[in-house]
């Protein structure tokens, strides 16, 4: 009979910019799957808790603390755990309902493995203002009870143990036959950059764009920046660039996904990485929009190591990891020269390093199934 797993996500399918984590998770199942395990999956779309896309409970939108709590509550109460073999919880925050939640798995099932995956570790720095006082309060309470219940955490970096929990070592995949390869489509004088994401402070677009601004003005005019997707800094990054009389090199096109997203793409020359993991103190990145970039077949930057792209891959570029701005004439340079790549090549490469079969199948040789 073949193992059975479930994987928890509590992020909300409707909204366009949770694209890329639910493009994971599903990613992630089909890599159970090809490894000869029966997956369920469990998210929330447009307040609705779905199991396998089927909606098993409603919850409240109202206050931020009893989605938390609802969320895992809901689940306990329709999840037979006795009927899985591995867990498999995307980790947002520690507080009474999640604590409670991973202890009546294991009375349930002893035998019941929990895997908690940390997007990024640390992760405090990301709560702000006084919201994030009282986050991190609650988040340092409770965490410190995880290790009676998890087995191992799924870490992008190199930590052997986090909070008392063994780690396993793995980088992101991404189901790459899920995505198109771009079209060559881009303007021949002009070097078209693109920039996707959820966007954050960590990010760092400030740099670049401050990096355009510092450009003289016959290398400015070259340059466009497509600014896709929507985020926290967004209007700040809008209030900079009107700052710096940006507005013919910087645009900011809001969500987009489907024909849309890949006509962009089909554009551009060169693809925008995480620019300031270094402001919440993370070392290794993993980031998902690196994978997609190199999956539609689009060199990038980017500044923290990601272990999937050594600096002696072509493709991609590596700038420091301080609040330096990015040197537009070495993107410029980088661009001219990938302009000669082609774009099956680059997806070629994450066939056969970003796979989710391939992630899969490392993290399962690291658990000890009884």
């Amino acid at each position: 009979m073949s193992k059975r797993a479930l994987i928890i996500y509590r992020v909300d399918e409707a909204k366009v910019s949770n694209n890329g984590v639910i493009k994971k998770l599903d990613g992630q199942a089909k890599g159970f799957r090809s490894n000869g395990w029966d997956v369920d999956t469990i998210r929330i779309s447009n307040g609705n808790i779905l199991l396998n896309k089927e909606p098993i409970k409603q919850i409240s939108k109202s206050k931020f603390g009893s989605v938390l709590f609802e969320f895992f509550q809901s689940i306990g109460k329709e999840i037979d755990f006795t009927s899985y073999d591995l867990l498999y919880i995307r980790y947002g925050l520690s507080f009474s309902g999640f604590v409670s939640f991973l202890k009546q798995a294991k009375k349930d099932n002893s035998k019941l493995k929990i895997l908690l995956e940390f997007a990024t570790y640390p992760y405090t720095d990301e709560w702000t203002g006084a919201k994030g006082l009282v986050v991190k309060k609650v988040d340092s309470h409770y965490r410190k009870r995880l290790s009676n219940y998890v087995n191992h955490v799924i870490h992008l970096g190199e930590e052997k143990e986090i909070l008392g929990m063994p780690c396993i070592n793995s980088e992101n995949g991404i189901d790459v036959g899920e995505i198109k390869i771009r079209s060559i489509n881009s303007i021949p004088d002009k070097i078209n950059l693109i920039a996707v994401g959820k966007w954050q402070f960590w990010h760092g677009l400030d740099r670049l764009i401050n990096g355009i601004a510092d450009c003289v003005e016959a290398k400015r005019s070259q340059i466009r920046l497509v600014i896709v997707g929507e985020g926290a800094v967004i209007p700040e990054l809008k209030n900079l660039v009107r700052d710096k009389n940006l507005d013919q090199e910087v645009s900011f096109v809001g969500e987009k996904d489907g024909n849309e997203l890949d006509s962009l793409f089909d554009k551009a020359d060169v693809g925008i990485g995480t620019l300031g993991m270094h402001r919440k103190k993370i070392k290794i990145d993993s980031s998902l929009k690196h994978r997609e970039y190199a999956s539609r077949g689009l060199p990038f930057i980017l500044c923290t190591r990601d272990l999937d792209f050594p600096k002696s891959i072509d493709f991609v570029k590596y700038y420091p990891t301080t609040e330096e701005h990015i040197d537009i004439s070495s993107v410029t340079d980088f661009a001219v020269k990938m302009k000669e790549v082609e774009p099956n090549d680059i997806r070629l490469y994450a066939k056969s390093k970003l796979s989710w079969n391939a992630k899969v199948s490392i993290i399962l040789e690291q658990v000890d199934f009884d």
